[in-house]
């Protein structure tokens, strides 16, 4: 039996081989182009054989999604992209000519002169600020002041009420009148002992100042000078005439020392009612003024305000004992020298310590003029002796002992607020500018110890 090959006929495609082929890849052109030369090749004789359909042409390759945009971005045109994002390049271009500038500002300035010039007008700006409040300050002068005196009052007397109330079970209001009156007593006490003793001391003073006039118009004539009588007569004549001069001044001077005396007995009045109710409801005032602030901030006020009252409290007290100290050393020269109206000058002293390094030496000069009047050059040099030794001992063993703690401030801090105190408003700047250095410095410092612990407690 023979087999005959079967002749190729042409077929369409089987439904479910293209559905087969349809779901699958198409395979690459050199396969398909492969079976067709097969085919061709297998054809016998002249049989025509219908050529295959031409094969898709060959997808591109799939690739992931980009899940963050960034492909179909950078498939977009340059203009497009412009487009989605002119903010972002506004800024860009903004930021780079600040960038520019700042370049060329840099080439053009050094790095040390815009520093120094930043740090001038910070400072204009603070000194600016410093004058408008000191203006402020001047016009409510006397206000000021007796709100001042009353704080010191208070610190002062704190101690005294506190014992009042714990010891002998005083009520608060009884105790804190009582501070006050003692006050009042101690101070009447002390003026009329003074009075006394300089009341009897005038008369010979008047008489020392005598002789001390004589002595110095003889030594004009003697001494070195040899000024003939002629020309001290028209130096006399030429004093009185400057006086004559200076008359209206010297009137509006007693008017203004009118005014000053009322002002004085008006602060004074006001000094001790605001004592009375600092000693008597303190902590609920103190507790109004803490609520005036944010809640967020009134930790740290409350740590700042008990820091300067500290700060005060203990300025106040260890000024009253470095004083007392001074005029009771400088009193007891005085008095072992036998030059008159020691009493008076010692309470004088005692005043002047008030101001710190200063105060005592120069209410010691008034001492040393008077006992060169009365006792003469040896006299007055020992007295001056004593007092610059009493100020040596205040300011290298008092002091720092005493006050170092509540002040914290070096001499030359000191002396500058002094000197700016009393040059912006007199004795009572002077006074006055210490302690308030003093409670502004543990303010800040208190101010900055509560934000490192809030800082160090954050998570």
């Amino acid at each position: 039996m023979v087999f005959r090959r079967r002749r190729p006929t042409e077929v369409g495609p089987d439904p479910v081989e293209n559905n087969a082929e349809s779901s699958v890849d198409p395979a690459p052109p050199s396969e398909l182009s492969q079976d067709a030369g097969e085919q061709r090749s297998g054809n016998p004789g002249n049989t025509r054989v219908s050529d295959p359909d031409p094969p898709d042409p060959p997808a591109p390759p799939a690739t992931d999604p980009d899940p963050s945009g960034d492909a179909a971005v950078a498939d977009d045109p340059p203009a497009t992209q412009e487009a989605v994002y002119p903010k972002a390049e506004a800024e860009l271009a903004a930021a780079a000519r600040v960038a520019e500038h700042e370049r060329v500002a840099n080439s053009l300035v050094p790095a040390s002169l815009s520093a120094v010039a930043a740090l001038a007008w910070r400072l204009l700006v603070v000194g600016v600020t410093v004058y408008l409040l000191v203006r402020m300050l001047r016009m409510v002068w006397v206000p000021f002041l007796a709100l001042a005196a009353a704080l010191f009052l208070a610190a002062l007397l704190q101690g005294y009420a506190e014992m009042l109330r714990e010891r002998l079970h005083f009520p608060r209001a009884l105790a804190a009148i009582s501070s006050v009156l003692t006050l009042l007593i101690v101070l009447a006490a002390l003026g009329y002992f003074v009075e006394n003793q300089t009341a009897g001391s005038l008369n010979r003073l008047t008489d020392d100042l005598k002789r001390a006039g004589n002595d110095f118009i003889r030594w004009l004539h003697t001494g070195p000078l040899n000024l003939s009588n002629k020309q001290i007569d028209r130096y006399q004549t030429q004093l009185v005439n400057t006086l004559e001069k200076q008359q209206g001044r010297l009137t509006s001077i007693g008017v203004a020392g009118l005014s000053s005396t009322a002002e004085l007995i008006t602060g004074g009045l006001i000094a001790l009612f605001t004592c009375f109710f600092l000693l008597y409801d303190g902590p609920r005032m103190w507790a109004w003024l803490r609520g005036l602030f944010p809640q967020r901030a009134r930790s740290s006020v409350d740590a700042a305000g008990h820091a300067a009252w500290t700060s005060l409290t203990g300025y106040v007290r260890g000024t009253v004992i470095v004083a007392a100290i001074d005029a009771v050393c400088i009193g007891i020269g005085l008095v072992a020298l036998r030059v008159p109206l020691a009493v008076p000058l010692a309470v004088i002293v005692f005043i002047g310590a008030f101001v710190p390094l200063v105060g005592a030496v120069t209410t010691g000069i008034i001492a040393v003029l008077i006992a060169l009047v009365t006792r003469g050059f040896v006299v007055a040099v020992i007295v001056l002796a004593i007092i610059l030794a009493v100020q040596q001992i205040e300011g290298h063993l008092l002091q720092p002992f005493v006050l170092g703690r509540s002040v914290r401030l070096h001499p030359v801090a000191i002396i500058f607020a002094v000197t700016v105190g009393a040059t912006l408003a007199g004795i009572g700047g002077a006074i006055l500018a210490v302690p308030i250095v003093a409670v502004l410095n543990s303010s800040i410092s208190a101010l900055y110890r509560a934000r490192r612990e809030r800082q160090g407690s954050a998570p």
